[in-house]
């Protein structure tokens, strides 16, 4: 959009950031120079109510996989490294892991990929998310933490894991 520029020499400009919650929008248009000469920076967001100092927590993106090997879940169950268990596992060290967490840490996740077929024993699962916490490093205590539940799962199960940021991780905004 193009800059408008008031009486007052007070230019305004307008960027829509519609990968906020899984693209790091901001954080790409920073490193661009987008914001270079910036001297005051609004963030609206429109909702059901009005909201004037909104809590934005310090947020990481991940996606987590697990390679087990894929065997006929009837006829050879016992050939195969399920991939599915792992991430059930993972679900339920997450689960119980929330009883520990501070107020302000939040994990929030998706099965991403469950598997091909009912009676294929899966080789491949993943899960899709967020972790959210009051500061950049509370949000690093929390991704070990995470981290762990899923390593757990890995080697319960024999299955093979890969964790990946799909984004740079958010520090929180200070609002003033």
């Amino acid at each position: 959009m193009a800059p408008f520029t008031s009486r007052l020499g007070i230019t305004a400009e307008v960027f829509g950031t519609p990968a906020e919650e899984n693209g790091a929008d901001k954080a790409i248009m920073i490193d661009a120079g987008v914001f270079d000469g910036t001297h005051a920076a609004m963030m609206v967001n429109p909702g059901t109510s009005d909201v004037s100092t909104a809590r934005t927590l310090s947020t990481l993106d991940i996606l987590v996989e697990f390679a087990g090997k894929h065997s006929h879940a009837r006829a050879a169950p016992s050939e195969g490294i399920n991939a599915s268990d792992a991430l059930t596992i993972t679900q339920v060290a997450i689960a119980l892991l929330r009883q520990q967490l501070k107020p302000t840490d939040q994990v929030h996740g998706i099965v991403s990929n469950g598997g091909e077929a009912p009676n294929i024993i899966p080789r491949k699962t993943s899960t899709h998310s967020y972790l959210r916490a009051a500061d950049f490093e509370s949000l690093q205590v929390l991704q070990e933490r995470v981290q762990r539940c899923f390593e757990a799962a890995a080697l319960a199960t024999g299955c093979m894991l890969s964790s990946t940021s799909l984004s740079p991780a958010y520090m929180e905004m200070l609002n003033n």
